[in-house]
């Protein structure tokens, strides 16, 4: 087997084809937030660090809901809440 950065799985032994195959059927979406964990109706707020921005926050955690969202088809929500220097995330399906 060569050494190549851009390997796909064509490129492998018959055995790791199947470990792979094994682990992407086992194994969940792996997240930092706690979106697995939510059920219908929780919410989740997120203060912005001090000297971050709210708007930075919001495209760093609600890209991250929106990607779970679409790999589990689960719904979320969300709203800035700028007095509070925060971002609320609710789960809604």
């Amino acid at each position: 087997m060569e050494n190549n950065d851009s390997l796909d799985e064509m490129t492998l032994w018959p055995e790791l084809k199947g470990a792979i195959k094994q682990m992407k059927e086992t194994m969940p979406v792996a997240t930092i937030y706690p979106w697995p964990d939510m059920e219908v109706g929780d919410s989740v707020l997120f203060q912005a660090d001090k000297g971050e921005s709210l708007h930075v926050l919001r495209r760093r955690v609600g890209v991250s809901a929106y990607h779970y969202g679409k790999v589990s088809g689960k719904k979320f929500a969300s709203k800035m809440l700028p007095e509070e220097n925060a971002f609320r995330i609710w789960r809604t399906e």
